[in-house]
């Protein structure tokens, strides 16, 4: 029998974010689909989750904001997480600018027709080398389109909300492994170096050379490797 990998998207993103991934994965894990629970604040997400994983002694991936609320999630109820897998994500709290980016964005997309991400902001979230990707900009902005106008705004309102776990997973034991682009404008690479020289005990931190954000529909074979290696 497979292990079960269960996997929570990000901010605006469905099943589809690991679409690449899947032949990687496939073999070794029966993979499992979690969505972002749709309420802005996170206690209920984690208790959402909690009703709707089963089983203890999880293994966990989180991608972005499904990666915070992966690690509120564990801390909540540490008996149903024994790995954590954190994509492009951090337990830090928002940086103000971009709380303040986000609201415009919110407000904007509730005055104006709600339309998929234009490709000159899609790039600013991906590899160089996928910029004439066209199926990869589909896939980003047909989840988008597909997620709608609610969803956005509740999720991106759960961005302001975020607390600082570092403390928390500074003292916690169990399992942790993060991988994130070195040079990514959405995670906060402070706050992982902090914890590297912080915690001494099951943590991995591996950096790609990348300013993409999208991971898993850019770096499909190296997020999967990572993954089945740690």
């Amino acid at each position: 029998m497979k292990e079960k990998l269960y996997l929570i998207p990000g901010l605006m993103c469905d099943e589809r974010l690991w679409s690449r991934m899947v032949s990687y994965l496939q073999e070794r894990f029966e993979l499992i689909y979690l969505k972002i629970p749709h309420t802005r604040n996170f206690d209920e997400m984690a208790d959402i989750l909690n009703e709707q994983i089963k089983e203890e002694n999880i293994n966990l991936v989180g991608f972005s904001l499904g990666g915070y609320t992966s690690l509120y999630f564990s801390l909540k109820y540490p008996n149903k997480v024994s790995k954590l897998n954190l994509i492009a994500a951090s337990g830090s709290v928002s940086p103000q600018d971009e709380i303040d980016r986000r609201r415009k964005m919110m407000i904007k997309a509730r005055d104006l027709d709600f339309l998929p991400p234009p490709k000159d902001k899609i790039i600013t979230l991906i590899d160089e080398k996928s910029f004439d990707d066209k199926e990869m900009i589909k896939i980003i902005q047909d989840m988008f389109m597909d997620l709608g106008r609610e969803i956005f705004e509740m999720q991106l309102q759960s961005t302001f909300e975020r607390e600082n776990l570092f403390e928390k997973i500074a003292k916690n034991d169990k399992p942790l492994n993060i991988i994130c682009g070195n040079k990514d404008r959405l995670v906060d690479s402070n706050w992982i170096e902090r914890l590297g020289l912080t915690r001494t005990k099951n943590l991995n931190i591996k950096c790609l050379d990348t300013t993409s954000h999208n991971l898993p529909l850019d770096f499909p074979h190296e997020i999967s490797n990572f993954i089945l290696n740690t």
